[in-house]
């Protein structure tokens, strides 16, 4: 009960600021330098790879939230959140600038030759993160930043959503709905969602875990 009323009252803080922080964050994207390694540290606490190439030639890009320290850099804060917020915004810099096909400039308008393919794991989340006031904060932040790169995005997949994702989910739904008309949402049922993954993705290109070959390895790791 607690955690719905605190949802509601950082829906209602967002949706004052809406449009403006919108522009905003494009034009901090615009600024990161997609090249800048992050410390270590950070960069194992917030993992994503390139895992290789659907059927059309198309980068797939995991990015597996359910394992993201959200809440121990939201809890502890500082430059710790700050460092570790600044990589997941160059993730979306990157997408927003074809970084996973070739290296080029940012534009407003994204080429279909620079669209990838997004598998959003929620695996791990759980009620502790949910409970923690910055960690659900700084999450509901973060996912209201997809909706500035959906047109980056050719399809995409959110697995292992259990009832406190879909909820986190519908409450951010007014700011990212042009993202979420591009990607399918499944829940913990492993072997549902496993076949609509391999029916777009090879399973040469894919970790096991999501239906992929046992002798998987993935293009490039990013952490």
């Amino acid at each position: 009960m607690a955690s719905s009323v605190l949802i509601g009252i950082l829906v209602l803080i967002t949706s004052v600021a809406g449009t403006s922080i919108k522009k905003k964050q494009q034009t901090t994207l615009n600024r990161i330098d997609v090249n800048w390694e992050a410390p270590t540290d950070i960069k194992n606490r917030f993992m994503y790879y390139k895992s290789g190439y659907d059927y059309d030639d198309i980068p797939v890009i995991v990015m597996e939230y359910g394992n993201w320290d959200f809440q121990g850099a939201a809890e502890k804060g500082g430059k710790d959140l700050e460092i570790a917020d600044l990589f997941i915004d160059q993730l979306n810099a990157r997408l927003l600038g074809g970084f996973f096909h070739e290296k080029s400039n940012m534009t407003d308008s994204i080429p279909v030759d620079k669209e990838i393919v997004a598998i959003v794991d929620f695996d791990g989340w759980n009620l502790s993160q949910f409970n923690s006031p910055p960690t659900l904060k700084w999450m509901l932040d973060r996912l209201s930043k997809m909706g500035i790169i959906y047109k980056t995005i050719s399809y995409g997949f959110i697995v292992n959503a259990n009832p406190l994702v879909y909820q986190m989910i519908n409450t951010v739904k007014p700011f990212i709905s042009n993202f979420l008309e591009k990607v399918d949402i499944y829940g913990t049922n492993v072997n549902h969602w496993k076949t609509h993954l391999l029916k777009k993705i090879p399973p040469s290109e894919l970790h096991p875990r999501y239906g992929g070959n046992q002798n998987f390895r993935p293009v490039s790791i990013y952490g």
